[in-house]
Parts: structure tokens; C-alpha cells; sequence
């Protein structure tokens, strides 16, 4: 199950849901794609993400990896490498 910035819920997250019903092993992931960090918008050259958004997003990440854990799973997270380079490696 990819988890996106976008949406670290796990008490109505339907794929997670799905997955977790087939009773097979889940891949929980969250990419921090160099993509959000490493570059700044085209208008202004403000970063694309700043200090207080990425604290923010740790504080967020551990919240979900605790409450993964509280279920008895783990977080997978990758760093450095693009959002698709991982699910390429994934699908090779």
C-alpha cells in the first residue's frame, strides 16, 4: 500500500482495507521523493517544500508508522530515489 503526502490515514484508507482482508503480506510504503524536496517552483523559485511542511510531514510519517506498528506492521520508507524509480524496482 503506497502511502502519498497526501493521505496517511489508516482507520478508512480502502486499499489498505483490501489489502489487509486478502491475508497476504502488505508492502506499506512512503516515498520521499527527491522530486518535493530537492527543487523549487517555476514561479518565484520558492522551495517546494519547506522546513515546517517537512517537520510536519515526519511528525506525520511517525504517527502513521506507530499506529502500523500498534497493528503489527511495519512502515517501509525510501529516500533519494523517485517515486517511480521505486515501483520500478518493485515491479522488476
Amino acid at each position: 500500500v503506497w502511502f502519498k503526502c497526501t493521505d496517511l490515514r489508516t482507520h478508512d484508507h480502502a486499499a489498505l482495507k483490501a489489502a489487509h482482508s486478502e491475508g497476504l503480506p502488505v508492502l506499506h510504503l512512503y516515498v520521499f521523493d527527491p522530486f518535493w524536496y530537492a527543487n523549487t517552483t517555476r514561479l518565484c523559485g520558492f522551495p517546494k517544500t519547506g522546513a515546517l511542511r517537512t517537520r510536519f510531514q515526519l511528525e506525520a510519517i511517525a504517527d502513521l508508522s506507530t499506529r502500523l506498528e500498534a497493528n503489527g506492521h511495519k512502515l517501509c520508507t525510501r529516500t533519494g530515489i523517485s517515486t517511480a524509480a521505486v515501483f520500478e524496482e518493485l515491479c522488476a
